[in-house]
């Protein structure tokens, strides 16, 4: 697994509590979360940034739902 991956890993678990940060995950977890304020200070100041990505994004998730849906309920 990748160092980024890791990281966000590391950092669900911690923060729905399913385990603490160890001393040598902590730099990468801090580093993710530095990006992630970046980003949202980012968004924050110009939202129209972010605006297109995150409706693509919700609008492939929607997809992809639909179709996992569909797939699983025997259609086709």
């Amino acid at each position: 697994m990748g160092r980024g991956a890791r990281a966000g890993s590391v950092l669900a678990r911690a923060l729905v509590g399913q385990r603490s940060v160890g001393r040598e995950d902590s730099q990468w977890v801090a580093a993710l979360g530095v990006v992630l304020i970046l980003l949202a200070v980012l968004g924050a100041v110009v939202p129209r940034l972010f605006a297109w990505p995150i409706a693509f994004l919700l609008f492939w998730l929607g997809v992809a739902s639909v179709v996992r849906a569909y797939s699983r309920r025997g259609g086709g």
